[in-house]
């Protein structure tokens, strides 16, 4: 289910957070945390309520950074597709895991 929409694997939210250090600093999470969050997402495992909450807290800072990284951008770099895509994903992640609360 999630796992299937979102691959930890092959990019943790952490490594994407922590190339800018506004997404990085949000505090409340470390990439401990995080990466023990979506391990647990990929093999289905337990995830207590207040984690998830959270994470979920986490996630939607980040994608509110990337969308305002995005303004602030869009008069020199009218596209940036990657920025579209991790937008676009992690806002479908914060969906479904709302969903699943």
């Amino acid at each position: 289910m999630i796992s299937q929409m979102y691959d930890f694997y092959d990019r943790p939210i952490w490594s994407i957070a922590q190339r800018c250090s506004k997404c990085y600093e949000f505090g409340e999470m470390d990439s401990e945390s995080i990466t023990l969050i979506e391990e647990r997402l990929n093999n289905n495992g337990y995830i207590s309520k207040d984690l998830l909450v959270r994470y979920v807290k986490y996630v939607t800072r980040l994608v509110n950074h990337l969308r305002q990284v995005r303004q602030e951008e869009a008069d020199y770099c009218p596209e940036n597709p990657q920025l579209e895509f991790w937008i676009s994903r992690l806002t479908d992640l914060a969906r479904a895991l709302l969903e699943g609360l």
